[in-house]
């Protein structure tokens, strides 16, 4: 579990535009780091910080749309498993 945990996240990273700008991303794979929602809060820092445009709207809505997504699916599969993991620990 590890090593696929370790190869995930290299892939996530590279997945993300996080020491490259999305200008350098090819027109037609673009798309596929828009659905990755770290993306979104990358470029949202990188435009504030930088200050090279006004941070979008839409790309906030995004990601905390994402982010609450994530949250209820995390809680309830802790939910489900909290008393199997008591038992495991």
């Amino acid at each position: 579990m590890r090593e696929l945990v370790g190869a995930l996240l290299t892939l996530w990273f590279f997945g993300t535009p996080i020491i490259f700008p999305m200008a350098l991303i090819p027109e037609s794979i673009k798309f596929l780091f828009y659905l990755n929602p770290v993306t979104w809060l990358i470029n949202l820092y990188r435009a504030a910080l930088l200050g090279d445009v006004v941070p979008e709207l839409y790309g906030f809505i995004y990601f905390s749309a994402a982010t609450l997504l994530l949250l209820m699916f995390g809680w309830k599969l802790f939910s489900k498993q909290s008393i199997d993991l008591a038992d495991l620990l």
